[in-house]
């Protein structure tokens, strides 16, 4: 699957602002879930996947951890310049991946 092409989904949960979850052909079942504190929210996010047996998990928890912390620049009026991702973030994203691969072996 080209990483390129957006993923095709259903909503299977939506209360807004609070919930949306939906199912989608290449990521599983995602749910962001907000939850009031203090003067703003904690988002709870989710990811169920079945991923291959060849494609490790780390992978995937790295590429999540990264882009949830790109969602916190984001918020901060510091968006990611998607043009130049891997010469960017590629590093880092390997040193997260290397980490969830240390935890979980």
């Amino acid at each position: 699957a080209d990483p390129a092409e957006p993923a095709i989904g259903t909503i299977t949960e939506l209360d807004p602002p609070r919930v949306i979850e939906y199912d989608t052909d290449k990521m599983g079942r995602m749910r962001w879930e907000l939850r009031p504190e203090g003067d703003g929210c904690v988002l709870t996010f989710t990811n169920t996947v079945e991923l291959p047996e060849e494609f490790p998990a780390a992978q995937t928890l790295a590429g999540w951890h990264i882009h949830l912390d790109h969602l916190v620049d984001a918020l901060a009026g510091r968006p990611p310049e998607w043009s130049t991702w891997t010469e960017d973030h590629m590093a880092e994203w390997e040193r997260i991946r290397d980490r969830y691969k240390a935890r979980d072996g």
